[in-house]
């Protein structure tokens, strides 16, 4: 039995505005808190980079508003005297920014053939295509001011005090001349594609000013009253499910080889079940092709397919969070594979410290593939496809070699955050003096720390060792060689005793230790 068809729509698209039509995102702020009653200062964009700047004003007259913490903030960044442009000119902090994070040409490229916005009118619903997204959070550049302005009155003050003890005198200057070395043409790419490198090119790129309107004033009414005008419809006609849903296909997927429609699926997905990748296919090609081709752009993780990470972070892209280089985002993302290879849940604490990555980009790490489990970590975002690894065995056995392959790699990164974890025991340096002969059972290096049993062991062979060789030894010398303040411990186990003598009035006592022999002839040691 069919669903009854409730309501039909005549669906028409309008690319008047395709090239300037952005969703605004506000990740940190809750939904039902908007901006539209806030004083909106200033607006700035970068055309090339789709990135934008918010400047918002603070209500200073509000009783939740800390005066002293703004003047504190406003002495920091603009400095007691006052600067011929200073960022906060009432002398406290009335004003906050929400900026976007630059995004790549690819980037750009990718988000103008997903989206779009879709407005129901007039019974139709009218398409708009979209340029792309962009997410504001919250922006501190004002710090990086006050930090610059303070690296900059240190390096005056230097230079004054250097030049009031020269009394006047040029001080010769060290010239140093470098000559550049031929760069071959893939060097010269990788250099250009470095994170310094990138924030550069983002940075030379000028601000542009712009106008902030609110949703009911006449501009912005405007503004929509043009998206649903002019719209006209596409003159394909009448079509079939089949032809609609082929017609929504771009012309490059339509003409696309089996393998790469696999490829653009995996990676859009970036985790998928066997069979739902088989129904997303067109035309339901054979199974065992598509197993083939799978293979080459996932891995098999819990009977789960997750596409590569070279494919997901391809040379030359950085992170659209922090801008760290692909390379690493890779060995961390597999790292994050591997650790599902073992076990179900993975902790972020984990991830972050064997991979050295900023929070942001591990948090982001997680959420593509992951889904949080509250006081338990995170595991896959699908369920465990057994039913696959069940039917295909001999698949999955071939993917647990791959990654078996690559276990030395990643022992390593748990290995170097096991070893960074330790604190290494710093052995204090001693102003001593000692016979050469003893000079070898002192280590001078750092070591890490040995356990109780190890140091007891090594601490009575030591003891014998120096007793053998010298009989008697005074006890303020043993104890530093030793390299222990109490060197008389374990004195009995190591076969010594204490000797105590005499001195004469006004002389300072000298405790020696001796070394007990049967043959010494000395049944027991007398005391004073």
């Amino acid at each position: 039995m069919c669903d009854r068809v409730a309501k039909e729509y005549e669906i028409v698209v309008n690319k008047a505005f395709q090239d300037r039509l952005f969703l605004f995102q506000y990740p940190v702020r809750p939904k039902d808190e908007t901006y539209e009653e806030e004083e909106i200062l200033s607006t700035k964009v970068k055309p090339n980079q789709q990135r934008v700047e918010i400047e918002i004003g603070l209500d200073i007259q509000s009783k939740r508003y800390s005066r002293s913490r703004g003047e504190q903030i406003a002495v920091n960044v603009d400095g007691k005297t006052k600067e011929p442009n200073p960022f906060f000119p009432l002398g406290l902090m009335d004003k906050y920014i929400l900026q976007s994070h630059p995004t790549s040409p690819a980037q750009q490229q990718e988000q103008s053939k997903r989206l779009c916005l879709a407005i129901v009118f007039d019974g139709k619903i009218i398409l708009l295509p979209m340029k792309g997204v962009v997410q504001m959070r919250p922006a501190f550049v004002y710090l990086d001011k006050s930090d610059e302005r303070a690296r900059t009155k240190g390096a005056s003050d230097a230079a004054d005090g250097a030049s009031s003890q020269d009394e006047g005198e040029e001080a010769a200057q060290l010239i140093t001349v470098k000559f550049g070395r031929q760069e071959s043409e893939e060097a010269r790419k990788r250099r250009l594609n470095t994170y310094d490198n990138v924030m550069k090119r983002f940075g030379e790129e000028a601000w542009v000013q712009t106008r902030f309107f609110r949703s009911h004033e006449k501009a912005s009414q405007q503004m929509k009253a043009r998206m649903l005008q002019g719209c006209t419809q596409p003159d394909e006609g009448t079509l079939s499910v089949e032809q609609y849903l082929r017609k929504l296909q771009t012309p490059t997927e339509e003409a696309t080889s089996l393998a790469d429609q696999i490829q653009k699926l995996v990676v859009r997905a970036k985790i998928v079940h066997f069979d739902e990748l088989l129904e997303l296919l067109p035309e339901k090609p054979d199974a065992t092709t598509v197993l083939k081709y799978v293979q080459q752009y996932a891995v098999l993780i819990q009977g789960c397919w997750l596409s590569r990470s070279d494919l997901l972070y391809p040379d030359g892209s950085i992170s659209p969070v922090t801008g760290v280089a692909a390379e690493h985002l890779r060995r961390a993302r597999d790292f994050l594979l591997w650790l599902w290879v073992q076990k179900t849940m993975v902790t972020r604490k984990e991830l972050a410290a064997a991979t050295k990555l900023p929070p942001g980009d591990v948090r982001m790490l997680l959420e593509e593939i992951g889904k949080a489990e509250p006081r338990q970590g995170w595991k896959l975002a699908l369920p465990p496809d057994n039913a696959f690894i069940r039917k295909y065995p001999d698949v999955f056995e071939r993917q647990q070699r791959l990654w078996s392959l690559r276990a030395d790699q990643f022992n390593q990164m748990i290995k170097a955050r096991d070893e960074e974890g330790k604190s290494p025991r710093r052995k204090r340096s001693k102003s001593r003096t000692i016979s050469e002969d003893d000079h070898h059972l002192v280590k001078a290096e750092t070591t890490e720390q040995p356990s109780a049993a190890a140091r007891t062991s090594e601490y009575l062979e030591r003891l014998r060792s120096i007793l053998r060789s010298r009989l008697v030894v005074p006890l303020k010398e043993l104890c530093q060689l030793l390299e222990s303040g109490g060197g008389t411990a374990l004195l009995d186990q190591a076969g010594g005793t204490i000797l105590r003598t005499q001195w004469p009035e006004g002389a300072n006592p000298e405790a020696l230790c001796g070394l007990l022999r049967s043959d010494d002839g000395l049944d027991k040691v007398r005391g004073e």
